[in-house]
């Protein structure tokens, strides 16, 4: 599934500039598949209009402020403040419908087991390394006695 997002190439306004900046920059990071589309573009046209007809406007906005997303099959999704949420809430792929609250539920148990395995290892190499440096300091001070 590829995520369409509408953004303004235009836009005088810094918080929409940012706010397109950071979207785009988190789904590259998190490798998700999507198209750019620039509302300021006279070829988009029809695909402005459509997205100002379903996309939310909050209440202080006139219109839809970018970015704005929405699926391949034009079902609209959120604004970058879900987007943000989202983000913050570790559940961007659930709010892009790219996988299920199960699904990322089942990978963080997954992760955390894998995490309290890997803080059991370093428990026990702590452990050896200790034990080991109480051996060496247990030989040094017999042969500063002169026990060997």
């Amino acid at each position: 599934m590829v995520i369409k997002v509408f953004i303004s190439g235009s836009s005088g306004n810094k918080d929409v500039k940012g706010n397109q900046q950071r979207a785009l920059l988190i789904l590259d990071s998190f490798r998700i598949k999507y198209d750019s589309i620039d509302i300021s573009a006279p070829e988009n046209k029809d695909q402005r209009n459509a997205m100002l007809q379903k996309a939310k406007k909050r209440e202080e906005q006139r219109v839809p402020f970018c970015p704005q997303f929405f699926h391949d099959d034009d079902a609209y999704i959120g604004d970058f403040e879900d987007f943000q949420t989202a983000t913050e809430l570790e559940r961007l792929e659930v709010f892009l419908g790219l996988k299920s609250e199960a699904e990322v539920i089942d990978t963080e148990k997954q992760d955390g087991e894998k995490e309290k395995s890997e803080d059991e290892e370093n428990e026990e190499e702590r452990s050896s390394r200790e034990a080991s440096a109480s051996k060496d300091d247990e030989v040094r001070e017999k042969c500063t006695r002169g026990h060997w």
